[in-house]
């Protein structure tokens, strides 16, 4: 009799630790929910007001209400200036925010032609920084993959962006596709400031910048990286990073090809997405 309570004991015990952990999780899940249910309210709210600044403020800039002199023109670009900038900012909180609640709409395409068409987009932007932006496709035809084209375009101008914030001019990036297995692999190549090893590990994760004069010197909210992991995730791909500090950086993520069951697709794997290289994060 004596045995059976003892017994007992470890594990009403363990039933209870069980049972407050679980209460925890639960609290943890629904202070998320609820931070995230502000955070896509305010960003909602002050993307207007600040739509309308900024439209206002153009219109001054083209003399809409009148000529300017040389003092009121300049205050007016700065008005502008940060305004877009506020802009832009809200717009990657709410891609964000898309990016984790938003379900994905699949289909069969070539990654080939997404690539084209976010590298052609990205080339303006480069040629005014002075940079080569140039793309390769190994061992083609590449199979087709199961992706929605619109989030893999949010993924590939994430990356895009973030290898143009961090390489000088006269540089080249190159955006490389191949095939990995029964995935389509691309790597995006820049020649740029590279991330710090103690980078590493965060270097993903959300509002993360490495801790350098070099990425500070450079305006963003540390979105734009995770974002990328996040709709690569959602996918069923990988993301990962290889860099030497100074010389640059290789970003990778795979999609599954068409052909592959959803059923077969493999989980991320954390430490592949954090532990093969260096990086930077927009």
């Amino acid at each position: 009799m004596n045995e059976q309570r003892t017994e007992s004991k470890p594990c009403a015990e363990l039933a209870r630790r069980v049972s407050e952990l679980e209460q925890t999780l639960a609290d943890l899940q629904r202070r998320q929910a609820e931070k995230d249910v502000f955070l896509s309210y305010v960003t909602h709210e002050l993307r207007t007001p600040i739509t309308f600044l900024a439209g206002y403020a153009e219109l001054l800039l083209e003399g809409e209400f009148g000529p300017l002199n040389d003092a009121q023109r300049a205050a007016l670009q700065t008005l502008f200036d940060k305004s877009e900038a506020l802009i832009h900012l809200i717009s990657r909180l709410l891609t964000w925010q898309n990016a984790r609640s938003m379900p994905l709409e699949t289909t069969s395409v070539q990654l080939e032609d997404l690539v084209s068409l976010a590298v052609r987009s990205a080339k303006a932007v480069a040629r005014k920084q002075g940079i080569e932006l140039i793309m390769q496709v190994d061992d083609p035809p590449l199979p087709p993959v199961l992706a929605d084209p619109a989030r893999v375009e949010q993924i590939l101008d994430n990356l895009l962006s973030n290898a143009l914030k961090y390489s000088p001019k006269g540089s080249r990036i190159t955006v490389r596709l191949a095939r990995d297995g029964d995935a389509v692999r691309c790597s995006i190549t820049d020649q740029g400031i590279g991330i710090p090893p103690e980078a590493m590990e965060q270097i993903f994760d959300r509002f993360y910048r490495a801790a350098n004069s070099s990425v500070h010197s450079v305006s963003g909210l540390g979105l734009g990286l995770a974002i990328a992991r996040e709709l690569v995730r959602a996918h069923g791909g990988r993301i990962w990073v290889e860099s030497t500090l100074g010389k640059g950086s290789t970003f990778h993520f795979t999609l599954p090809a068409a052909h592959r069951p959803p059923a077969e697709f493999p989980p991320p794997s954390p430490a592949t997405e954090t532990g093969r290289g260096n990086g930077a994060s927009n």
